[in-house]
């Protein structure tokens, strides 16, 4: 296809504005100033440019998603977890609940959920923090993560209840898997999270999702 002269402009047609002058080429096309003006090729139907051009045709939104950088989530989300070990952030979360400030996570005792969703919240990969490892992982499946048999790296995992002996209270817990038979999760004890074997308790679920 050959578009050419000021008068007929098809090209100008093809924009939906016959008739008008054509004072200048789109910002879209780009160009070697060694090919005349007033002849305009496609891409797809120049073999042999002349005097060696080469055209491009090509929409703006296409040239600027060409040069935009994509985060690597899967490495971006677990490498923030993994070196989030020893780290204090997660130790506490104030709600007002009865017109009292209450730290939920009592200290870190209680803050695997909140870890969890933290990191991926942070990336875009859940909707929100949450405190429950129940909440946790309904938001999860809702935003599309799928119960898998191995805890593949960048996994989430969900361990089985456990009866704690000092409260009395029986809680899941919920932390992500590393790869090489490993996972972090928050501690307890240390009120923080750590590096520990994936299979430390009793698995009850692995949710994961491609990210492609």
């Amino acid at each position: 296809m050959l578009l050419r002269g000021r008068d007929s402009n098809p090209l100008w047609e093809l924009m939906g504005l016959p008739g008008k002058p054509f004072p200048a080429l789109p910002r879209s096309i780009s160009f070697f100033p060694s090919l005349p003006r007033n002849y305009i090729r496609s891409v797809h139907e120049l073999s042999k440019p002349p005097n060696g051009a080469i055209i491009q045709i090509m929409s703006a939104s296409k040239r600027r998603s060409a040069r935009r950088p994509i985060l690597d989530l899967r490495n971006d989300y677990l490498l923030f977890a993994e070196r989030s070990a020893g780290t204090p952030a997660f130790r506490k979360l104030f709600y007002r609940i009865d017109g009292k400030t209450i730290d939920v996570l009592r200290d870190g005792d209680l803050s695997c959920a909140f870890f969890v969703s933290g990191v991926l919240a942070m990336f875009g990969l859940i909707d929100a923090i949450h405190t429950t490892v129940k909440a946790t992982r309904e938001n999860l499946k809702r935003r599309g993560w799928k119960p898998v048999a191995k805890p593949v790296r960048g996994a989430v995992i969900v361990w089985a209840p456990k009866k704690f002996r000092t409260s009395g209270e029986t809680h899941r817990h919920i932390g992500f898997a590393l790869g090489n038979g490993k996972a972090v999760s928050n501690s307890s004890k240390r009120r923080s999270p750590r590096v520990h074997a994936w299979d430390f308790r009793p698995v009850e679920e692995i949710l994961y999702k491609d990210l492609g």
